[in-house]
């Protein structure tokens, strides 16, 4: 959720099929909408969390270095972390895919690079 977050701040933007979100419960919960059910049946309420970020899959976040100029190495390392970086120039890992592009997204926002 830190790194959906994050990427939010930084402005990227792009249709998910799933959300990070605060439920009534103060709980962190993976959805497929930003909205919540609450009550019991046959009186549910629907209402928008309070606070949510777009969750990212594998795939979507593919497409935001589609248009990079930089040639990009993934692995698993022997330890079963996920790493995803520019060869030679930087990795980033992770102990899911998802996360260690999320990374690497986030290192090339802030330094201007897409």
């Amino acid at each position: 959720m830190v790194l959906a977050k994050h990427l939010s701040e930084l402005g990227i933007k792009a249709d998910s099929l799933y959300y990070w979100a605060w439920n009534d419960f103060n709980k962190l919960v993976l959805q497929s909408s930003p909205m919540l059910i609450t009550g019991s049946a046959p009186d549910f309420e629907q209402h928008e969390a309070r606070e949510y970020y777009l969750a990212y899959t594998v795939a979507e976040l593919g497409k935001f270095l589609l248009n990079s100029d930089y040639i990009f190495n993934f692995f698993r390392d022997t330890d079963g972390m996920y790493v995803f970086g520019i060869k030679g120039i930087i990795d980033f890992s992770s102990e899911n895919e998802a996360d260690s592009r999320a990374k690497m997204i986030i290192y090339l926002k802030e330094k201007n690079l897409i």
